[in-house]
This record gives C-alpha cells, structure tokens and sequence, in this order.
C-alpha cells in the first residue's frame, strides 16, 4: 500500500488486528502505523485486539489493550467486556469483570454471561456456573437460546454414567448443579427469539394502516336515517 502511494483506513487496521499474532508487539506495530497515517483508532480496532488476545488464552495482553484503549480517553462499551470476558479464567475473574461493568455504567448482557458460561464450563467448575446463574438473575438478563443450550450441555451426565456403582466427586458436583438449574429455570424468563424472517418483514407504511382501517371501516352495515 505503501509504495502505490495508498494509506490504510481504521478498517484496514481493525481487519489486520483480527488476523495478526495476538501479541503486545503485534499491537504496538499496527498503533505506530496509525500514527504515521494519522489514522484516529476507535474503540472496535481495540475491541478486536482484546478479543485476540483472549481467545489465544494472553490474559496479560488483553489486560494491556483495554490499558491502551483507556489511555486514548475511549469508552469501553459491552462489546469490550464481552471480549475481556474470554480472558477469564476463574470465577474470581469473572465476578470482578461484572462489578467492573457496573461501575463503567455499562449493563451486562446475554452475549457476557453467554462467554463467561463457556469458560466456566471448560473448567469444569460447577460452583461458578451455579454463582453466574445467581448473578444472571440478580442483574435481570435473561437466557437466550445460546446460554440455555451452553447450560443443558455442562449438566449433562457423561455416558458412562452410573450413579450406584461408586462415589464420583466430579459426578457429585454436576447432579447438585443439576437440581439448582432446574429451580433456576422455573422463576428466569427466557429470551422470546424474533422470527429469522423478521428482519426480512418492512414496516407498513401510514398509507397501508389506513387502507386497513377504510377496508374494516367498508364492512361495517350502514345505518338509515
């Protein structure tokens, strides 16, 4: 780009931080490009940084990009927390990431506790999962589709599963995680999922709401006088 005289945009950038090695030099060589383009970086090409860093399991250098994200005066939004969400790796991790949300002003969603969930679940650590449910309910944020299949999958049995023919501390931890998401399910709303056609539907337009109501207008009897 540069010898055919062309300058990259903040998308340029933002698609090459989603491609490049998840490291603190990788970032560092894309920010002094935009410096020397005078490219203004804004809060997705470091949303896509931290969530780089955290899918590759670099806690530390999703911690540095917030770092660096906050050092230009930019606003973290959800997208940011759900992206620092995949760097948490116990539930300590997770429970200061949800009081963090609070104090920013930045309410939790499904998309967080649906990241969340899932590390949870790699670790297998029942007593998280089982806190991340009380908090869901505490916050008011309902399960989608998502979550529900991520929680009916971590309180499956293994197919092995035989509860009389000896004692399983691992199988002891999933049947008491069981009993609560049952109880949980019974007082947490779901969800409701638009229609995959939804999006497709356009709106009627003022003109189309009258012709409605002149057509049931049309139906009514006539009066005599």
């Amino acid at each position: 780009m540069s010898s055919d005289g062309l300058k990259p945009t903040i998308k340029t950038l933002t698609l090459l931080a989603d491609v490049t090695e998840p490291s603190s030099q990788s970032a560092r060589s894309l920010i002094d490009v935009a410096n020397q383009g005078g490219v203004k970086l804004d809060v997705g090409f470091f949303n896509t940084l931290i969530r780089r860093a955290a899918k590759a399991g670099d806690v530390e250098g999703a911690k540095a990009a917030k770092a660096l994200m906050l050092e230009r005066k930019l606003r973290v939004n959800a997208r940011t927390f759900c992206s620092m969400a995949l760097a948490c790796r116990t539930q300590e991790d997770g429970l200061q990431l949800l009081s963090d949300m609070e104090t920013c002003g930045v309410a939790a969603n499904a998309h967080v506790f649906s990241a969340l969930i899932g590390q949870a679940t790699r670790r297998l650590d029942y007593a998280w999962l089982q806190e991340l449910l009380h908090q869901m309910h505490r916050l008011r944020v309902s399960p989608n589709d998502v979550i529900i299949k991520q929680l009916e999958f971590a309180a499956q049995y293994p197919s092995n599963y035989d509860q009389y023919k000896s004692k399983n501390t691992y199988l002891e931890k999933i049947n008491g995680f069981r009993g609560f998401y049952k109880q949980w399910l019974e007082f947490m709303p779901a969800q409701e999922m638009p229609h995959p056609w939804e999006k497709y539907r356009q709106p009627e337009t003022e003109n189309e709401q009258d012709g409605v109501e002149s057509a049931r207008g049309s139906d009514k009897p006539s009066q005599s006088h």
